[in-house]
């Protein structure tokens, strides 16, 4: 039984953007990720060593956006999305990243990358 678990709007503080003041300065990012996981062993155990600890996912997707300085919303996206894969079993994996500061006319900008089946 394929089932989705997420996380929606963590707030990432990184430095992350193009421009010269966006090289240096730490901006926040939001995140929403889903990924497809097996939740038939987790209903059976209700172990979390059954299922994807939230809080291992939260750390990991801070850990890989401090880990570089991230030019483009589309690298970080990608990185984040085989990250979940490879880590934590996802057959599926859906990652959108908003920038609020990235245009003043608008409320965010933000990318979408999913991967697998």
């Amino acid at each position: 039984m394929k089932s989705i678990i997420g996380i929606q709007s963590l707030k990432i503080v990184c430095v992350i953007g193009n421009n010269p003041e966006e090289r240096i300065t730490e901006q926040e990012i939001i995140l929403d990720l889903k990924m497809k996981r097996d939740f038939e062993k987790c209903a059976e155990s209700d172990s979390i060593q059954d299922t994807t600890d939230y809080d291992a996912v939260v750390a990991a997707c801070e850990s890989l956006a401090k880990s570089k300085k991230y030019r483009l919303l589309e690298s970080l996206a990608f990185a984040l999305v085989h990250m979940l894969r490879e880590h934590f079993g996802a057959s599926w994996v859906f990652v959108r990243i908003s920038k609020k500061s990235a245009i003043a006319s608008a409320q965010c900008a933000f990318v979408e990358f999913e991967d697998g089946h």
